[in-house]
């Protein structure tokens, strides 16, 4: 019985001289780095591009700064919209493989966010417009 309260004793002890250290890390200097650089959110937003694909189309994108690396925004639960890969640090190549709205970003190669592209894929209606003109010719 002795042990158990010894250890329960050393916990309690423990627990408090680390709770202001878990505090001080989990909130104080985040807060700390963040009021020290306020202009990434401003240049993250000002990046902000708009580009249109189409469902099994491809484009490949020229980026005039070298990329290190891209990303979609795909919700959990959401089929894939888009796919992105890095052809050469200077090129990206973009497929639109289902409808919908997502996000591209890139990050240059010194690891920081380089760009973020609001990317709509829209359906493929060309084929349904050559129907339509067979059907109903003018």
């Amino acid at each position: 019985m002795e042990a158990k309260t010894i250890r329960r004793g050393i916990l309690r002890k423990a627990c408090w001289i680390g709770l202001p250290d878990i505090f001080l890390l989990a909130f104080v200097i985040p807060c700390i780095v963040w009021a020290e650089d306020p202009q990434q959110i401003t240049v993250e937003t000002a990046l902000t591009r708009q580009l249109t694909l189409t469902v099994g189309k491809s484009v490949i994108l020229s980026s005039p700064h070298r990329v290190k690396r891209v990303s979609l925004g795909t919700p959990e639960g959401i089929p894939e919209i888009a796919m992105a890969m890095v052809l050469t640090p200077h090129q990206i190549y973009l497929t639109g493989k289902a409808p919908g709205v997502t996000n591209l970003t890139i990050w240059g190669m010194n690891g920081k966010l380089s760009a973020v592209m609001d990317l709509d894929v829209s359906p493929d209606i060309s084929r349904l417009k050559e129907m339509i003109k067979k059907i109903m010719p003018e």
